[in-house]
């Protein structure tokens, strides 16, 4: 006998529509999950029913469920209008699960483990706040981690630090290994790459108007990761030569570091300099020109160092006048 639809998936464009279905096909992959979902309780919140049903309690555990939930209601983010039916599910709670509904279906194995090892007992994932979806809520802080890309969370945190503490995740790759297969054999290897602290302003060029918000922090986890890539002989490209990337996971985390304050910036400023150019910051931190020339345009923009005129053609910068304490 053909089972009914779980979903019902309504767009009004032919974009949305294909995407629709698409996502129709892996939803009907967990109704069945979600009919036990429905049925351990109607009244309790979707993460405390699933723990019902699997009393194991683990933060692995509770990321397994919002993987699970999200992936049956992403679909909002691609379509006009959502419905959920059920049989014998009244509207209310029907309405509860579609607001706990997770953006999850594109997570990336990287995100997840480190969402997992930065979580601590008692934290909550995947939470709605003023309509976002926060990665990690741990008591009034917002945790949101990113492994790049920071101009597509630009707009997110600036609202968000109106109303609420926010700190950033951002993983630095000190130490990459390259796993390749597809061709028989799987070849492990060390990428000769190394990174260091200072790359973080690749992407913070993106925010700089943040760090001197009192409710915003940044936290870089110096980690060793594996770039796993497989082989495609329809994508022979010069450089990779039919090698695509297929994913990056966590291997370690090697170090911490937490910026919050003016203090913690200027730790990338040398001590002892009256003022300084670009170059001489480079020269002095042992990094690239154009780095330097980022690091000099966020701590700017950040209100850690100013502009006092120009030395040739460069521009000339001093620490400004401010002593904070660096965050604990």
């Amino acid at each position: 006998m053909r089972e009914k639809k779980l979903f019902c998936l309504e767009a009004r464009d032919p974009i949305s529509t294909f995407r629709a279905k698409l996502l129709e096909r892996f939803i009907a992959l967990s109704t069945r999950f979600l009919r036990l979902f429905f049925f351990a309780g109607a009244e309790c919140e979707p993460r405390q029913c699933l723990s019902n049903l699997y009393p194991t309690q683990s933060a692995f555990n509770h990321l397994l469920v919002a993987n699970i939930v999200s992936c049956c209601f992403a679909a909002h983010e691609h379509t006009q209008r959502v419905t959920v039916k059920r049989f014998g599910c009244t509207s209310r709670h029907a309405n509860r699960v579609r607001m706990s509904g997770i953006g999850l279906i594109n997570e990336k194995p990287l995100h997840a483990s480190l969402k997992q090892w930065y979580a601590r007992p008692g934290d909550r994932f995947e939470v709605p706040v003023d309509g976002f979806v926060i990665d990690i809520v741990r008591d009034d802080l917002l945790i949101e981690i990113q492994t790049r890309n920071f101009a597509s969370i630009n707009s997110k945190l600036r609202k968000l630090t109106r109303s609420y503490e926010v700190r950033l995740v951002y993983p630095v790759v000190l130490e990459k290994w390259i796993v390749r297969s597809g061709t028989g054999d799987v070849v492990r290897r060390k990428s000769p790459k190394r990174g260091r602290l200072e790359d973080l302003f690749w992407e913070l060029v993106s925010i700089p108007q943040l760090l001197s918000n009192p409710n915003f922090s940044l936290e870089v986890l110096m980690i060793r990761e594996e770039e796993v890539r497989r082989y495609d002989g329809k994508r022979k490209r010069w450089r990779r030569k039919g090698w695509v990337v297929e994913g990056r996971r966590l291997v370690e985390v090697l170090d911490r570091r937490l910026f919050g304050k003016s203090a913690d910036w200027l730790t990338f400023v040398p001590d002892g300099l009256q003022s300084f150019t670009t170059k001489d910051l480079a020269t002095i931190a042992d990094t690239r020109r154009d780095l330097a020339q980022k690091m000099a345009y966020c701590l700017r923009h950040g209100r850690m160092i100013e502009l006092i005129g120009r030395q040739g053609r460069a521009n000339l910068y001093r620490v400004a006048d401010r002593a904070e304490p660096p965050a604990e």
